[in-house]
């Protein structure tokens, strides 16, 4: 076998590119106080997403601060990192089909800032509460509804204060407890945020949307029975809870159990047939089934629900890609960053596309991008030395893979790329300690094996050279 045969062998096994997709989970923010938590929630998530033009008169700044001193309703909407990889066809070179688990760097739907319309009327929501303060400032309600305007302007840290103060005030105030837990997760604080939850199902065992943000917690930490378990009692306390519904089916997505993903997004669907987060994340399910039309109605179910909606551009553009067609996975992927210039995975997968065109200078100028936008995006930066590989240009390759590594040192496929060079080079004690610390880290069964006969091999015919 000569050299040219070995490094094709591994690029077969190891790929180069992957893209990724973007499910949606739903965080609810104080919903029990009002009548039908989904409806509010559909009514405030259009407030907080959707374009204002006209949508906030007078008449509803006045009514936001009428309820100032009422425990209000606060719907947050958070997006989750994708957990689910791509489908690589075969064992064939074709490197924009890795399998890999990476993250999705957004963590809102939308990074717009808020409409001025709605952002007057949190002003005013803020400076009602204030004074509700000043005027009795042992009125626990009043600090936790100026947190949640804390909340709605981004400012977690100052809502912490407020929901703290409120739990001082009245520690029976579940909806406090709900709230800052609701803005520890926000921050990432996961323990806290389990905690706070726990308190506010203590004191509430009724809390339905309680249970749904702790089972968020509980997938955010992996700890998927305990997720599993939460959203279950969420829909044994409200049946009708599209959240939970949705946000279930993402946990069964994440086990690989697709029957029950499919069921339950289209629970959710059933009961909010405008749900266009539920459409997004069913579509990711029939794409990993390799459904690949059932995905494209229900990524397009969701833009038309959503025009807006980047994240669902950028699946139907992987589902395009899937079947091969480019023109339209492009168009898609611009448009995309059109609505989201910040979105990283974009770019990636954009550039994987032209890169399987041969327009390198393109591909090489949307991983460009993306890495300036995420500089920790490991999976970038493979993708881009994969294309300066393919152009010869053997330094950046390895420089490339390099930081991949140093990014994820898990990255079994990184790993796998960067022996290739070394082999280019007649370097096979390297591409020796490359293949093998990939097979280390390599969790794909199917390649691993593979990577593991061609190791065998190399090694097999290194030893017999060195005697």
């Amino acid at each position: 076998m000569d050299q040219t045969t070995e490094v094709r062998n591994i690029a077969q096994v190891g790929y180069g590119g992957h893209a990724e997709v973007n499910a949606m989970t739903l965080d609810q923010r104080d919903q029990q106080v009002s009548g039908d938590p989904d409806n509010a929630h559909r009514r405030m998530l259009n407030r907080l997403s959707g374009p204002f033009a006209g949508l906030f008169g007078l008449a509803s700044v006045v009514v936001l601060v009428a309820l100032a001193c009422a425990v209000i309703p606060i719907v947050f909407s958070l997006e989750q990192p994708a957990l689910t990889p791509t489908s690589a066809s075969s064992l064939a070179a074709k490197e924009e089909s890795l399998m890999i688990i990476a993250p999705l760097p957004e963590t809102t739907e939308n990074k717009t800032e808020l409409h001025p319309h709605l952002k007057r009327a949190v002003v005013e929501i803020a400076t009602a509460a204030r004074k509700t303060i000043r005027l009795n400032p042992e009125l626990a309600t009043a600090y936790n509804n100026r947190g949640n305007t804390y909340v709605v302007l981004k400012r977690y840290h100052e809502a912490l204060v407020d929901y703290s103060q409120a739990i001082r005030l009245n520690p029976n105030l579940a909806v406090a407890y709900y709230n800052r837990g609701s803005t520890h997760r926000a921050l990432e604080q996961y323990d806290e945020a389990l905690a706070d939850y726990s308190a506010a199902i203590g004191l509430n065992p009724n809390y339905a949307t309680a249970y749904n943000n702790r089972g968020l917690t509980y997938r955010n930490l992996g700890r998927y029975d305990e997720a599993l378990a939460d959203y279950d009692q969420a829909i044994r306390l409200n049946p009708d809870a599209t959240l939970a519904y949705n946000n279930r089916g993402l946990t069964y997505r994440d086990l690989a159990l697709y029957d029950e993903t499919l069921i339950d997004y289209s629970a959710a669907i059933r009961l909010n047939p405008d749900f266009a987060t539920a459409y997004n994340n069913r579509g990711l399910t029939y794409r990993a089934l390799k459904r690949y039309d059932e995905a494209l109605i229900d990524y397009s179910a969701a833009i038309r629900l959503n025009p807006d909606y980047a994240i669902a551009y950028n699946n139907r553009a992987l589902t395009y890609v899937a079947l091969a067609q480019y023109d339209e996975a492009l168009a898609d992927y611009t448009t995309a960053i059109r609505l989201n210039p910040d979105l990283a995975t974009a770019y990636n997968n954009r550039g994987l596309t032209y890169r399987a065109l041969k327009r390198y200078d393109k591909a090489l100028a949307d991983y460009n991008a993306a890495i300036s936008l995420n500089p920790d995006y490991a999976t970038a930066y493979n993708n881009r030395g994969s294309t300066y590989r393919t152009l010869m240009q053997y330094d950046e390759a390895l420089a490339d893979y390099s930081a991949a590594i140093g990014l994820n040192p898990v990255f079994a496929a990184a790993y796998y790329n960067r022996a290739t060079v070394y082999l280019i080079r007649n370097d096979r004690i390297e591409a020796l300690d490359n293949i093998e610390t990939g097979l280390l880290v390599d969790t794909d069964s199917t390649r691993k094996e593979a990577m593991k006969a061609i190791w065998e091999d190399l090694k097999s015919r290194s030893f017999n050279q060195w005697q």
